[in-house]
């Protein structure tokens, strides 16, 4: 499973994406971006790896940096 912490806006892009790069698993997002809204501030992407008794047994944490204007 992932979780899709993109922009509502984002959604159309986001499919495209797991759809070229043939993600035999479902992907997770809400509507009105709450979930985003609702971490605390975790560098994006992130990658979890979650075992078959839902724990968190690895990550990758990456920070994309915003250029400077």
């Amino acid at each position: 499973m992932a979780i899709n912490l993109t922009a509502p806006t984002a959604q159309k892009s986001a499919r495209e994406f797991a759809d070229e790069y043939g993600f035999s698993f479902p992907v997770l997002w809400t509507k009105d971006g709450s979930v985003a809204e609702s971490a605390t501030d975790p560098p994006i992407p992130s990658t979890f790896f979650i075992d078959k008794d839902a724990y968190i047994v690895d990550g990758v944490l990456w920070l994309v940096r915003q250029p400077k204007t």
